[in-house]
């Protein structure tokens, strides 16, 4: 584990003060306060408020400063019919009006007489009443639930175990990354709680838990990024900054050139909240 191999780390307690934040607002720093803390608490990735706020080093923020905690807006919201009459293809009910059939509702609609039927639960040659409401589509699946703070946390605790990691090692990754939501999706398309790439999801699935993973599941999400992290802990050695390094900016690099210098902010960032976070902070 990656907590009993490294030593002679520099902890730095840290008092946070407990406050409620909204993932779309204005935000006054408070005496205590780190960014690390406010993103654990809004679930707003330290990198987005660092970028979104132009704070080039994340452990100086001061009481007093006006930070905007800006979180991602909400999907789109689906629209379902409300059971007008009417025939427009794709809604989800139709209400039968007079004159109507099995056949021309089917042909309105672009419905089949099968689907119909089936979702139904009448026959092909059933008598229709108007005002009749009729099912044209199976209902949709619910949405993933999006998993974050306190149940993430424990998710996440929970992979570093499994896989043998030092948990403040996965629990700061995780932190820096997605603020603990596995809701977040980066622009190059990082998925959730440990912000893990769609093609190195594909090949370190297999090679690393025997299987293929869907990242946009927040339990595998975790197991996938601690499992990472212990492969690297492997190849490096127990240098905690090149795992970091390798998680960040990819192995062959790090092999071949070490921290590059557009990691190094990164490498150094998350390295100093793994030591707040095992200091308890």
């Amino acid at each position: 584990m990656l907590g009993y191999r490294l030593f002679g780390a520099c902890f730095v307690t840290v008092a946070l003060l407990v406050v409620s934040i909204s993932t779309a607002a204005a935000y006054t720093v408070q005496s205590g306060d780190t960014l690390w803390g406010i993103s654990k608490r809004s679930g707003v990735p330290v990198t987005k408020i660092a970028g979104d706020n132009h704070i080039a080093n994340p452990d100086r923020i001061y009481a007093g400063q006006q930070l905007t905690v800006q979180g991602d807006p909400p999907g789109p919201v689906p629209i379902v019919d409300t059971g007008q009459s009417g025939a427009a293809a794709g809604a989800a009910t139709y209400v039968v009006k007079r004159g109507d059939s099995l056949w021309k509702i089917a042909r309105q609609t672009a419905v089949s007489i099968d689907q119909i039927v089936s979702l139904n639960n009448i026959s092909a040659s059933a008598v229709l009443h108007v005002g009749q409401r009729l099912v044209l589509a199976p209902p949709p699946p619910p949405a993933p639930q999006v998993v974050h703070g306190e149940a993430a946390r424990q998710l996440l605790v929970a992979a570093a175990r499994e896989f043998k990691v030092d948990v403040a090692f996965v629990l700061a990754v995780a932190l820096w990354e997605s603020g603990y939501n596995q809701g977040v999706v980066s622009s190059t398309g990082a998925i959730g709680l440990m912000q893990i790439e769609p093609a190195t999801g594909a090949w370190a699935g297999p090679a690393l838990l025997g299987t293929a993973v869907d990242l946009t599941d927040a339990r595998s999400n975790a197991r996938l990024g601690s499992a990472l992290l212990a492969h690297y802990l492997q190849g490096f050695n127990n240098a905690p900054k090149l795992i970091l390094s390798s998680y960040y900016q990819g192995a062959t690099a790090t092999q071949k050139k070490g921290v590059l210098p557009e990691s190094q902010r990164y490498v150094d960032g998350v390295w100093s909240l793994r030591n707040r976070l095992a200091a308890g902070g």
